[in-house]
């Protein structure tokens, strides 16, 4: 009876985790604040009825839908690291160009360099 309850939670829960998943990969990053809260119900959930009780024959099957959410919760976890660097390249890279649209080429009389005060990547009107 107990193991039935374990085993809908953690189907529920690897539910979650791959609607958190299509909404990484589809970059609606905004959408997965939505499944925090439900992930965090359905994890203590799961610990508090595993904690108490004693497997018998089904433990087999639950370790194995244990492992599989614990594998789908790594592989979010992985997508979400890899679209973060995504933003930090980003970042970095749009600092490079800022930086080099600045360079004129150009020297004053005593030798510093002139560089311009708007770069053209960041104007509008050019």
């Amino acid at each position: 009876m107990r193991n039935s309850k374990i085993r809908q939670a953690l189907a529920e829960l690897k539910l979650v985790l791959d609607r958190e998943a299509r909404e990484i990969r589809s970059r609606n990053l905004s959408r997965l604040a939505e499944f925090v809260l439900r992930k965090d119900e359905l994890a203590a959930a799961c610990e508090e009825m595993i904690a108490d009780v004693a497997f018998g024959p089904q433990s087999t099957i639950v370790l194995r839908e244990l492992s599989a959410v614990q594998e789908k919760a790594k592989r979010n976890a992985a997508d979400l690291l890899a679209v973060k660097q995504g933003f930090v390249d980003a970042r970095l890279r749009l600092e490079a160009l800022l930086k080099s649209e600045s360079r004129t080429g150009l020297y004053s009389p005593a030798g510093g360099e002139i560089r311009s005060a708007a770069p053209s990547a960041l104007r509008r009107d050019v």
